[in-house]
């Protein structure tokens, strides 16, 4: 994704943690899946064709995240439903975490090159992955203990 849907994705979970009074959770779940999840499609459409070109680690975060984006869609109709989401966000958090594993080498890659005295030029792409990995990690693991 984009680095600005992932700030879209850092919103969506604040909404989705604390739903405001005026939309509801359900309100809530129709705003995250017109605007998060339909971003996630777009971005699985557009990479589908180049699939073939991957192998290793960087499949397997591909896949990751197709199977998260389908999750996602499962996830918000059993919140819509008012079903227990609990045990569904604990799957969620293990896969998000693999999900996230090309995002947090990004952010390794850039904290090196801080470390190496080079001072990178693209940065915000990095940081907001890491910021979306995280925010998405805290937001299913704080769901699959009960505390959301």
């Amino acid at each position: 994704m984009t680095p600005w849907v992932e700030v879209l994705w850092c919103g969506l979970f604040l909404l989705l943690s604390m739903p405001p009074q005026f939309l509801g959770i359900r309100g809530v779940v129709v705003l995250t899946l017109c605007t998060g999840v339909a971003a996630r499609l777009w971005t699985v459409a557009y990479t589908v064709p180049t699939l073939w070109m991957l192998s290793g680690i960087p499949w397997v975060i591909v896949i990751a995240f197709y199977v998260m984006t389908s999750l996602w869609v499962v996830y918000l109709i059993r919140l819509w439903r008012g079903k227990p989401v609990r045990k569904f966000a604990a799957v969620m958090a293990r896969l998000g975490f693999l999900e996230s594993a090309g995002m947090l080498n990004s952010a390794a890659g850039m904290v090196m090159a801080l470390v190496l005295g080079e001072l990178p030029r693209v940065w915000f792409a990095p940081v907001m992955g890491l910021v979306f990995s995280v925010a998405q990690m805290l937001y299913f693991f704080r769901t699959s203990k009960g505390d959301l």
